[in-house]
Order: structure tokens, then sequence, then C-alpha cells
């Protein structure tokens, strides 16, 4: 067995605080992260259903949501992602407010959406559709919404 130096030693000691303290930091990076993920299958279709009457009343027609990016955090749920007709047939903008904004190019079929849980039940805060710039950049400060549901990768702490 080889034995150190006592001012090795020294050296060593003095380091394992700080490895610890770093794995400490990263693990719980990683925990956040987790939670970002966190609602359950049926959790996650109640906040659906939420936006989804008032989104089918302003579109005029049924529809259910093609979902790119969904996050929840410490009772809020963000979502990104597509408005269309039972079947993943396209919605009919005609049909609704956005007609013009979309025959003149002005318009994208997304929907971004922000919604918190109070009282037990999920309430939409705001949601926009057909947004063609990033509405969602200042809903962490305007609605002090976590910021960890608006960043583009799935790290807490980017």
């Amino acid at each position: 067995m080889r034995r150190c130096e006592p001012s090795t030693m020294n050296v060593l000691n003095r380091k394992r605080p700080f490895a610890l303290l770093t794995l400490f930091v990263v693990a719980g990076s990683r925990c956040r992260a987790e939670e970002l993920l966190d609602l359950t299958r049926a959790e996650r279709q109640r906040v659906l259903d939420v936006l989804r009457g008032p989104v089918a009343r302003e579109l005029n027609q049924k529809v259910v949501f093609k979902v790119n990016r969904f996050r929840a955090r410490d009772g809020w749920a963000f979502l990104m992602g597509k408005p269309q007709q039972p079947g993943g047939k396209a919605v009919n903008y005609r049909l609704t407010r956005y007609a013009g904004a979309m025959r003149e190019g002005m318009f994208d079929d997304g929907i971004c959406a922000l919604l918190r849980k109070t009282k037990g039940r999920w309430q939409i805060v705001t949601y926009v559709i057909g947004a063609t710039d990033v509405v969602y950049e200042d809903w962490d400060k305007r609605y002090k919404a976590p910021a960890a549901l608006f960043r583009l990768s799935n790290r807490a702490a980017d």
C-alpha cells in the first residue's frame, strides 16, 4: 500500500469537499431537470382538456393537440404544439378570426399555452395561437412561472 506524504494528504482532503459539493450540485441539477416532466399521463390529459374547450370555441371547430413540447414544474404547465382536428386533419383557419392573417402569411398554426394548478385544478393563465415570434419569452417574469419551463433543452440549468 502506497502512503501519501502529509502534504499530499492535506491537498486531497482539501479537494474532497469540493468534489462532494460538485457531485451534489450535478445530482441536484439532474433532479430538477427530471421535475420538468413529473406529470402522470392522466394529469397531462387534464391539462390538455382544460385548454381544449377555449381553443375549440375560438377556432369554431373541435380540436386535439399535437404536442411538440410539454413541461410541468411546481404546479405550472407549459406546452407548445399544433391544434388540429380529431383524426389529425388540419384546422380550417378560414372559419376563424385568423383567416386574414393566414392569407397574408402572418400566421403560424402553432399554439403556446401556460397553465397553473390552483386549489387542485388546472387553469389557463394564457395561450397564444398563430404567433410568428417567441411569445413566451417573458412569461416567466410576467406570470412568475418557473423559467426552466421555457428553456429549449431538457436541462433545468443551462
